[in-house]
């Protein structure tokens, strides 16, 4: 084998534990897959322009609404979990402080009307889909 051969393998090697050290990224979400699950449940599922706050609107992936009995939240996707923990604080400042009605799970934030029942939240949660099969 030739020298630089056995230095790319090396530094793949390397990589590889580096990565399996720090935990790997875990897979994003998908915002078809999770609306699709959301729908299949039941859940309004509005994917329009209309119904999304300025902030949702910006989202690097996409956004939908969703309404549970009369309390309704905006669930942004976004191309990366730090994308995602900087919309967060974008929602955090609008509303001074942190608060019960955000959550933020890899590279979605769900930005909720008024502070969900924890039936509510785990509605959502439990659809949040990487689309992996």
């Amino acid at each position: 084998m030739s020298r630089s051969l056995l230095r790319v393998l090396a530094a793949a090697a390397v990589a590889a534990v580096l990565a399996t050290a720090c935990g790997g990224s875990q897979p994003l979400y998908d915002l078809g897959a999770t609306a699709a699950c959301l729908d299949i449940a039941g859940i309004s599922v509005d994917m329009t322009r209309d119904s999304l706050d300025y902030i949702a609107m910006d989202a690097g992936v996409g956004a939908f609404s969703v309404d549970l009995d009369g309390n309704d939240a905006q669930v942004i996707f976004e191309r990366s979990a730090s994308d995602a923990a900087r919309t967060a604080n974008s929602y955090a400042i609008l509303s001074d402080g942190p608060s019960d009605d955000l959550a933020r799970s890899r590279n979605v934030v769900i930005a909720w009307h008024r502070a969900p029942t924890a039936g509510e939240a785990q509605t959502v949660e439990d659809c949040l889909r990487t689309g992996a099969r």
